[in-house]
């Protein structure tokens, strides 16, 4: 007698029991598995609601009692006003900021945090940073920390002793060259109405409050120095890395340093 014909579906034999044996191992690698302990879970949801109920208390009702501590005194567009309100502030070429600090006619004050100027600055170049890393340890300080966290930014404030800072490395009758990381500019280009702001120019504002007359800001910051292959050196600052804030060193606090007049400042 023939063999009984096989059903149109079915696998072959030696397939199927392939698959066999790939069921029983998957259900024994399974029950092997240990069950999951209720009361874990159960502590898991818990701590997952809460984080959630504290991220929205956070958000809507803590942060915006707090919301000025996230603003400076002067924000960026005042000073954008108060510059172009005096002519602007002058850009040097990287080639020319070197000349002028070689022949000693000018200073190159670097303004970004100790840390980067540490890591890599212009050659001769003096440290200034215009901001610290966040010092205190209060509710705003450490909210102000969360909130930068949040967006994978290193918290910091502006350095309320940074005139002080200047007057003791630099005469106020030299040249200085801002040097920052991008120079920033008060030109307005398609899509902008307050320029580019930077640290180098913010700092320009500042001096021009401390007295400072002859200021100017490296066009392009230290990424066109590198480009003009320019040298460049690493090392902390004369002194080491001082990140307190403080005001002993004649330092004007941030509401003491605004402008009431800036003409002639930047022309020269």
């Amino acid at each position: 007698m023939g063999a009984a014909p096989r059903s149109r579906g079915a696998a072959p034999a030696p397939a199927r029991r392939r698959q066999q044996r790939q069921q029983q191992a998957l259900g024994l690698g399974l029950d092997a598995l240990p069950a999951p302990d209720p009361a874990a879970v159960q502590a898991g949801a818990y701590w997952a609601l809460g984080l959630g109920g504290a991220s929205f208390v956070a958000t809507f009702f803590v942060a915006p009692r707090f919301k000025a501590a996230f603003k400076e005194d002067i924000d960026w567009r005042d000073i954008y006003y108060a510059l172009t309100a005096a002519g602007g502030v002058r850009q040097v070429d990287a080639a020319d900021a070197a000349a002028r600090a070689r022949g000693g006619g000018a200073v190159l004050l670097d303004v970004r945090l100790a840390g980067k100027y540490a890591a890599g600055h212009a050659a001769g170049a003096v440290s200034a940073p215009l901001y610290l890393p966040i010092q205190a340890w209060d509710l705003p300080s450490i909210i102000r920390r969360a909130g930068f966290a949040f967006f994978g930014i290193y918290g910091t404030e502006l350095n309320t002793a940074f005139a002080g800072d200047v007057q003791r490395a630099v005469p106020k009758g030299k040249q200085i060259i801002l040097v920052c990381e991008n120079g920033g500019s008060l030109e307005n280009k398609s899509g902008t109405k307050f320029g580019f702001q930077s640290r180098s120019l913010k700092a320009a504002y500042y001096l021009a409050g401390a007295g400072y007359k002859n200021v100017s800001v490296l066009r392009g910051g230290l990424p066109a120095w590198a480009r003009a292959g320019l040298p460049t050196s690493a090392g902390a600052a004369p002194g080491g890395e001082d990140d307190d804030d403080d005001d002993d060193g004649g330092g004007l606090p941030a509401a003491a340093l605004r402008l009431p007049a800036l003409s002639s400042v930047f022309s020269r």
